[in-house]
C-alpha cells in the first residue's frame, strides 16, 4: 500500500511548555482534522496527553475518554488510542486484563486489540475483544520493520511464559480483608494495605485492577471502594 502525502498529519505537543490543556488540545485537534478530513485520529501515548491524571484513577480515566468521545463527535473520525500492559509477564492473563490502568480502559472501547509477546522473538499473539462486530480467532504478527506482518505459521497459544521464580507473596484477598465491610477511596485502601503488609503502591494498584474486572469491588458515585454485593 502507498500512502499518498499529505494524507498524515502529525501534532506534536512535546515540546510545548506550558503542556496545552485538554479544552485547547481539542480545539487543536479538531482544527487539522477537519481540515485534513480526517477518518481516523490517532492518539499516543495516551499517558502523556494529559500529566497529571492518575491512570489508575476511574474518574480521571473517564475524563480523558469523555474527551476522545467528544473527538470523535466533533469530526466524525474513528478515535484509536494505545495504552501499555503492566508490569510483568501478562501470558497468565485474560488479554482484557493485561492492561496497566483502571478497568474502564478494557470496558470503554468498540474493539480492543492487545498484542502479548510470543515465545518467537519480535512476535505478538493479537487477541481482539470486539463490542458489536463477528469474533476474530487469535493471530501471530511478527515485526518486519517498518511493519508488523502476520506470521501464519505460528500458534497464538504459544505466548511468552514467566521465567521462573518464587510465587508473589501478595494476594487479592489481602486487599479484600483490609476493605473489610467499610468504604474507602483508593488512597486511603492503598495506604492501609501498604501499611498493613508491606505491598508496594504498584503492586496493590495491579491486585485492585484485577478485583475490579473480577466485579468483586465496586466504586461508589463518591469515589469509595467497597466489596461487591
Amino acid at each position: 500500500m502507498t500512502i499518498k502525502p499529505g494524507t498524515l498529519r502529525f501534532l506534536h505537543v512535546r515540546e510545548m511548555h506550558p503542556r496545552p490543556s485538554l479544552d485547547t488540545l481539542r480545539r487543536m485537534i479538531v482544527r487539522e482534522a477537519r481540515e485534513l478530513k480526517a477518518s481516523a485520529i490517532v492518539l499516543a501515548p495516551f499517558y502523556k496527553l494529559q500529566p497529571g491524571l492518575d491512570e489508575n484513577n476511574t474518574a480521571h480515566a473517564t475524563e480523558l475518554l469523555t474527551f476522545f468521545e467528544s473527538l470523535e463527535a466533533a469530526t466524525g473520525a474513528s478515535i484509536v488510542y494505545a495504552q501499555h500492559f503492566s508490569k510483568g509477564n501478562q501470558s497468565g492473563k485474560r488479554s482484557i486484563d493485561r492492561i496497566s490502568g483502571t478497568g474502564v480502559f478494557s470496558r470503554d472501547p468498540d474493539a480492543l486489540l492487545t498484542f502479548t509477546a510470543h515465545k518467537q522473538e519480535d512476535a505478538y499473539v493479537v487477541e481482539a475483544t470486539l463490542r458489536a462486530h463477528k469474533p476474530v480467532e487469535p493471530f501471530v504478527v511478527r515485526w518486519q520493520w517498518p511493519l508488523m506482518r502476520l506470521a501464519e505459521g505460528l500458534d497464538p497459544s504459544d505466548l511468552q511464559q514467566a521465567k521462573g521464580g518464587r510465587p508473589s507473596k501478595y494476594t487479592p484477598e489481602m486487599l479484600l480483608d483490609v476493605l473489610g465491610k467499610r468504604s474507602l477511596t483508593t488512597k486511603e485502601w492503598c495506604r492501609a494495605v501498604m501499611e498493613k503488609t508491606g505491598m508496594s503502591k504498584t503492586t496493590f494498584h495491579d491486585l485492585k485492577r484485577g478485583l475490579e474486572k473480577a466485579g468483586a469491588v465496586t466504586e461508589t458515585r463518591a469515589g469509595r471502594w467497597k466489596r461487591a454485593k
